[in-house]
């Protein structure tokens, strides 16, 4: 049976930890949003798990945020390749979070990047498309 042309479209914004994926391996595995601890339920948890754990290696809390008691949490949505290449780095809080985190949390990709490599069954898909909230909080 020949695969069926499907338009992709941006991802949307869902609460659903459980990834959604699209039938035509030509187009974007979505990952759906990177929650920690992550059920392996799906065989993919550990890899959510695992670049969460990541970006949190690279996020820095601006210091001009903090002396200005300045907290909140940015969402993102970034596209990497297979072997961890950020392709692609996308705000989903457009004027839903300060300025400076918001820069704070796209420099955190950036640094991150390449992200740890897809999982063996991911490796066939041209994108994976994830979405992660990352959270800055003064203590």
């Amino acid at each position: 049976m020949p695969p069926i042309d499907v338009p992709v479209q941006e991802a949307p914004v869902v609460s659903d930890p459980e990834p959604m994926v699209q039938d035509v391996v030509s187009g974007p595995f979505i990952l759906g949003p990177l929650q920690s601890g992550a059920p392996d339920i799906d065989g993919l948890g550990r890899f959510k798990n695992a670049i969460l754990a990541h970006l949190e290696r690279y996020r820095n809390y601006p210091k001009r945020a903090r002396d200005r008691g300045i907290d909140g949490k940015v969402l993102l949505e970034f596209v990497i390749a297979p072997d961890g290449r950020v392709q692609r780095v996308a705000l989903l809080t457009p004027n839903g979070s300060h300025p400076l985190l918001e820069q704070a949390a796209l420099e955190t990709i950036r640094r991150a990047s390449p992200l740890p490599r897809a999982p063996e069954r991911l490796q066939d898909y041209k994108e994976i498309v994830m979405q992660v909230s990352l959270q800055y909080e003064l203590k």
